[in-house]
């Protein structure tokens, strides 16, 4: 980074303020979250979730009313909800680190029910995870953040089921 004490000008003419502002603009346009991710979170906390109150039993009746299976998680298996191919990547990627750390059984990746790019991927561990476990392993992984945050505030509200897949009849994942 350039000391704008150092100079007025720079050999090239140019002026140091304008420089740094050149610098700060490639830093806020370079984000980590591409908009695209922003505006399906800003779509999940408005459309998607019941905000007021998150709780399993609107999954479950959404289910019943429509034909499709509610798959809880086993006491040692994460459910990871992929939204991007992005955060498939993201999964990919932090795979090698959760092998590195936890013994990993089974992983079984299949579409949701809205089909690609959105997985649902279920982890079986060695061990038994609580729910407070459970979901930060899930986030970390690249599952939908709006689902894990509300997730946790299902957990510590005393949902019985937090976290939950609701898939197609004969759908893997």
């Amino acid at each position: 980074m350039i000391d704008p004490n150092d100079y007025d000008v720079l050999p090239d003419g140019q002026t140091v303020a304008n420089l740094l502002a050149t610098e700060r603009a490639k830093k806020h346009t370079s984000a980590s979250v591409n908009e695209d991710e922003l505006k399906a979170i800003r779509n999940s906390i408005h459309h998607d979730y019941e905000m007021d109150e998150p709780n399993s039993i609107g999954a479950v009746k959404e289910a019943e009313a429509n034909g499709l299976l509610v798959v809880y998680p086993e006491d040692n298996q994460l459910q990871i909800d992929i939204d991007s191919d992005r955060a498939f990547d993201i999964f990919l990627e932090m795979k090698t680190l959760l092998e590195k750390y936890f013994a990993v059984l089974d992983v079984v990746i299949g579409y949701s029910r809205s089909g690609a790019p959105k997985r649902h991927v279920t982890v079986t561990l060695d061990q038994p995870i609580d729910n407070y476990q459970r979901v930060a392993l899930q986030a970390i992984m690249g599952s939908d953040r709006v689902r894990e945050f509300l997730s946790y505030v299902q957990h510590r509200n005393g949902d019985q089921h937090p976290i939950l897949f609701i898939e197609k009849p004969g759908q893997k994942g």
